[in-house]
């Protein structure tokens, strides 16, 4: 989860900078589809009631 803590210390240290914004978005977009296509992720698992 180190990709969150990091995007969020980005995000609080540039408040009201979309850019910041938008990159922590993408990261997390990024990352959380790696976590669901990852049949070992726990958050694949939660995901994967419907």
């Amino acid at each position: 989860m180190e990709y969150l803590l990091a995007s969020l210390t980005l995000l609080q240290k540039g408040r009201g900078q979309k850019k910041n914004w938008v990159f922590m978005k993408t990261m997390v977009d990024h990352n959380c589809a790696e976590l669901m296509s990852d049949p070992n992720s726990s958050m694949h698992e939660e995901e994967d009631d419907g």
